[in-house]
């Protein structure tokens, strides 16, 4: 009997090891060696932490080993200034010319904190109707927490392909999102697109080089951004969605992505995800190949003092001051409000600007 016991846990115990990897990564706080290892999946795809650099889909990298400077990837920085630029017109893009490399970068929204603090008239009006439909069910919420602290997500873009001129096209399909250029010296960028689901910029790039913007949520008769959602991994969206429900969603994000696909060929010249770059949520991306062990890393450069070229559209306030931003905001919302109950906010409860002191 005693024999058997034992057999039996040399059993559970090798099992333990197979399954868990108790010896290994279970139960510490050691890196794994093959990134991907810390990429969860999220409703929109696979969602990395703030150390993991996006690839050619799905290939992932350390920052490590690419920024010489990793640890200023989460510093808090301050921009100087925001420089508004129209958005293209009836959809359209301006076509990469002969002898341009198209760099084919989409995520559904930015992993990093941008430090820009941007609201539009259409994301207050959306909010404002959520929060009236809460408070008339007799939900309790504070209109402070719509507003307070939201920066607009941001991604790192590392160009390191030196071999072809680029025109980069920088999709986001959730969310606007800032992405700060960072490149190798002898990297050749020629033109930028930019697509986003919300207020979006750059940064870090040349004032000549040419940037043209595109904000869905701002011109409805374009195409949102999408992946391809047989090229994503499974999502379990719980109890609270049925099996015909999450069969309805996937059915129409694969509409949504076959329209996608059809008009960015129309533009670009390329299906949708050719050569795609990125993931669902990720806080940096790199274009081109990753730097040999040997070989010098790319500089992150701060955002700090710098100038971001963001879409012009309905903007209520933009600032780089989560304060000023929210000041700002309940003013607007106050505004909104009344206009929304014809003058009659007391009708609504509980009142709409109490916040907590």
């Amino acid at each position: 009997m005693q024999k058997l016991v034992f057999a039996f846990v040399g059993l559970l115990v090798g099992y333990l090891v197979l399954e868990y990897d108790v010896i290994g990564m279970a139960g510490s706080n050691a890196t794994p060696e093959d990134p991907s290892q810390l990429l969860v999946v999220g409703p929109d795809g696979h969602e990395a932490p703030g150390t993991i650099v996006a690839a050619d889909a799905p290939k992932v990298f350390f920052a490590k080993d690419i920024f010489d400077n990793p640890d200023q990837l989460t510093a808090v920085e301050t921009l100087a200034d925001f420089e508004f630029v129209e958005q293209v017109e009836g959809c359209r893009f301006t076509p990469p010319s002969v002898g341009m490399a198209l760099a084919n970068v989409q995520v559904a929204t930015g992993g990093g904190d941008s430090s820009v603090y941007a609201y539009s008239e259409t994301d207050m009006a959306n909010d404002l109707i959520d929060w009236i439909s809460a408070t008339t069910n007799g939900q309790e919420t504070d209109i402070g927490e719509k507003i307070a602290l939201r920066p607009v997500g941001k991604v790192n873009v590392a160009v390191t392909d030196s071999t072809q001129i680029l025109y980069l096209v920088l999709q986001s399909s959730q969310s606007g999102v800032i992405w700060h250029i960072h490149k190798m010296p002898e990297t050749r960028i020629a033109r930028v697109a930019v697509i986003a689901n919300g207020t979006a910029g750059v940064i870090g790039l040349d004032p000549a080089i040419p940037v043209e913007y595109l904000d869905v949520s701002q011109n409805e008769q374009c195409v949102q951004p999408d992946r391809n959602p047989r090229a994503l991994p499974d999502y379990d969206y719980g109890r609270e969605v049925s099996r015909k429900e999450s069969y309805d969603l996937s059915r129409q994000r694969d509409m949504r992505f076959r329209q996608y696909s059809t008009w960015f060929l129309s533009q670009f010249g390329v299906p949708s995800e050719t050569t795609l770059i990125g993931i669902a949520k990720a806080s940096h991306v790199i274009v081109g190949p990753v730097p040999e062990a040997d070989a010098p890393r790319l500089s992150y450069v701060p955002m700090d003092g710098q100038t971001v070229r963001v879409t012009k559209n309905d903007l209520v306030y933009i600032s780089p001051s989560p304060e000023a931003a929210t000041t700002h905001a309940l003013s607007a919302y106050s505004n909104l409000l009344e206009q929304a109950s014809g003058g009659r906010v007391e009708t609504i409860t509980p009142a709409p600007i109490a916040r907590d002191q």
